[in-house]
């Protein structure tokens, strides 16, 4: 049978608009709501995305230690030296978020995103995480995106919630040296009535890198380069200084949380980023799919 054929004999009402006679996503299915064969397909590709995500995060990681140990080694460095390193740090960033971009647009069966992501560029003037600036600052003027429930329709007509996939806003403050992400996810709770009661997204934003002093860490509002806390000098005079500001940035990114990488003048500290808080929640993810596969078996093989 035809395309066209086919599109006459049985109007395909579900999301993916296909043409093909052994559609099995029927009229009758809401968006998010797939047979469990199609959920069971859907749960496998989300694991590989999943996984596919912490391992660009894993490889930022390890570039980024890359860079500092070529920069902490170099003999006698200058000007030259420091600003190839930066520019390379650049590109890591962006990759970063382009293979983010990438992975998550991978398709469900119903060539829908895998997740719903955002990757956005919003600035703020005067940032400073020594000043006590939170990655949340980035998005309270940013658009919304919720997280995303999924449905399972079983042959007895029974549809149960399998999963619900977080949502990722990531935004670069190239002028702030500053990446961060915003994660939703759904929220619930079971009432007395033995009923689940579901809440607004829970939302929560972390620091994948961020300059650990003023916020213009290597160079000033004329993409001029500087070292950190200091507004104009003689720059190759102070090249010692420049370096390590950079080094001590990226220690921040590597130390993944520690706390011992910036003082503050009341005697506490800030931690460097949360790229460890990221990978915990995919883990956290990766361990409801695993339930979710499950739960369709055990279902289906009653």
């Amino acid at each position: 049978m035809s395309s066209k054929n086919h599109m006459k004999s049985k109007i395909c009402n579900c999301k993916c608009r296909c043409q093909n006679d052994n559609c099995n996503i029927g009229p009758e299915l809401n968006p998010n709501t797939y047979l469990p064969e199609d959920a069971l397909e859907n749960l496998k590709i989300l694991d590989s995305v999943y996984n596919r995500m912490k391992k660009s995060f894993v490889h930022f990681l390890s570039d980024v230690t890359a860079l500092y140990m070529n920069l902490a080694e170099a003999q006698d460095p200058n000007k030259l030296v420091l600003v190839e390193n930066l520019k390379r740090f650049n590109l890591l960033q962006q990759s970063l978020l382009n293979e983010i971009k990438t992975t998550n647009e991978t398709k469900f069966t119903d060539l829908s995103n895998a997740i719903p992501t955002i990757i956005s560029t919003s600035s703020i003037e005067y940032f400073s995480k020594k000043g006590g600036s939170t990655p949340k600052d980035y998005f309270d003027k940013l658009k919304n995106l919720n997280s995303r429930r999924l449905f399972v329709k079983f042959q007895d007509d029974t549809k149960i919630e399998f999963l619900t996939i977080p949502s990722f806003i990531f935004n670069l403050d190239g002028g702030n040296d500053a990446l961060t992400v915003q994660i939703s996810e759904y929220s619930n709770y079971l009432l007395s009535t033995n009923n689940f009661f579901r809440n607004a997204d829970t939302k929560i934003s972390f620091f994948i890198n961020a300059d650990t002093n003023d916020g213009y860490l290597y160079k000033d509002s004329n993409g001029v380069y500087y070292p950190d806390r200091k507004d104009a000098y003689n720059f190759e005079d102070n090249i010692k200084d420049s370096v390590q500001s950079v080094l001590e940035f990226y220690e921040s990114i590597i130390n993944l949380g520690d706390l011992n990488d910036i003082e503050l003048e009341n005697g506490e500290t800030v931690a460097g980023t949360d790229i460890h808080l990221i990978l915990n929640t995919l883990d956290l993810n990766l361990k409801r799919v695993e339930l979710a596969k499950r739960m369709i078996c055990l279902r289906t093989n009653q």
